[in-house]
């Protein structure tokens, strides 16, 4: 059966994850509003659809995630602020992920 989350390997436009890379549930872990949250990534990767982290090192690379800059920690302020935002290719978020856990 098709898992309903998202993981950034089978990502591609809104199309549902199959694998079994997907550890927990991203939005019923800090109890985000899992509809609102999609429609705010997808959004957010239209309009940024490149990796912000390869573009500082003159890399074009298209992004699949749509990271929160700040650890948001269940805050509503931070999850829905636009300015804490960036897009991510797979390998600079598993990059990032890693140096802060």
């Amino acid at each position: 059966m098709p898992q309903s989350k998202m993981c950034g390997y089978c990502y591609k436009s809104s199309l549902k994850c199959t694998c079994k890379r997907v550890k927990r549930n991203y939005t019923s872990k800090y109890n985000i509003d899992p509809k609102r949250w999609n429609a705010v990534r997808l959004n957010w990767l239209a309009n940024n659809p490149l990796c912000a982290h390869c573009q500082d090192n003159g890399i074009v690379k298209e992004a699949y995630i749509c990271d929160h800059i700040l650890d948001h920690k269940g805050q509503e302020e931070l999850i829905w602020d636009e300015n804490n935002y960036q897009s991510l290719c797979v390998p600079c978020h598993n990059r990032k992920t890693a140096r802060t856990r």
